[in-house]
């Protein structure tokens, strides 16, 4: 006899959402990493080196980090309510 609990059936829409959310949790980050590597040649040698390329990069990261959070959990949150409410 094996101790462990049986694993509730997903719902076909909660499984598809699951589904499409992790292959987007994949491809943003490799995406937007491409496009800023894009810039940083597109901006030229040393802009990346100097502080205020710093800067605007760290700010660039912040806001695409907190935009793909607020996404992500934006698509978790109705999932999660959908799953309490059966």
């Amino acid at each position: 006899m094996s101790s462990e609990t049986p694993r509730p059936v997903p719902v076909a829409g909660i499984d598809r959402d699951l589904k499409r959310l992790k292959w987007w949790t994949i491809l943003a980050p490799v995406l937007f990493l491409m496009l800023l590597e894009a810039a940083r040649r597109i901006l030229g040698p040393g802009f990346d080196e100097s502080w205020p390329g710093y800067v605007l990069l760290a700010g660039v990261v912040a806001i695409g980090a907190l935009a793909f959070s607020e996404v992500v959990f934006g698509v978790i949150a109705p999932l999660e309510d959908r799953t309490i409410q059966q």
